[in-house]
């Protein structure tokens, strides 16, 4: 059961492959200079949430970016959370996002070498129980997959796509969470 807690969601900064329409996945790509500058402007934007706390996939784009944010928040280290880790698309990673990922997210493809959704979405799900373990305002640095797998597990509304660096508050409301942020919202 994941504790209904509130806490602030952002993407890493952009990369060279989130650019060119990679699927990036388990692949360590770094952080471009344009994502590093994301990272040093949303610092203003989580100044006043009153964060306590920072919890970060152990991929460089996310924990650089963790670390920014941090730094910049006056937030002594981060805490690295192997299950925040973005999906392992095996084969597809580096390959131009295509109508293979709709299935993957959909559960009716497992990527040779990759993990399936459903494996992936519980992973997902561990990772953020322990983020939110302790009190205070944690703020989760992770990937777009990742927000894919805590939309749908915690019944997120309105579904979207996290942008990079750009911070949602989530508070838990009735049997639902509610997203406070500016998502790009997908067609369906």
């Amino acid at each position: 059961m994941t504790p209904r807690k509130p806490f602030v969601f952002i993407r890493h900064g952009q990369t060279d492959w989130n650019l060119q329409r990679k699927a990036q996945g388990s692949t360590d790509i770094p952080l471009n200079e344009t994502g590093r500058a994301q990272a040093r402007a949303a610092v203003e934007l989580l100044r006043p949430l009153g964060l306590t706390r920072v919890a970060a996939s152990p991929l460089g784009r996310a924990r650089e970016t963790a670390e920014i944010l941090a730094e910049g928040l006056g937030i002594s280290g981060i805490t690295l959370e192997p299950d925040l880790r973005e999906a392992g698309f095996g084969v597809l990673e580096g390959t131009p996002w295509s109508e293979s990922f709709a299935a993957f997210y959909a559960g009716t493809l497992i990527p040779e070498g990759g993990e399936s959704f459903v494996d992936f979405q519980a992973r997902t799900l561990l990772g953020l129980r322990r983020a939110l373990q302790d009190e205070g305002l944690p703020l989760i640095v992770a990937h777009g997959g990742v927000w894919k797998a805590l939309r749908g597990a915690l019944d997120i509304r309105p579904r979207g796509v996290a942008p990079n660096c750009v911070p949602l508050s989530l508070r838990p409301q009735a049997e639902s969470w509610i997203v406070e942020g500016d998502l790009e919202l997908e067609a369906s």
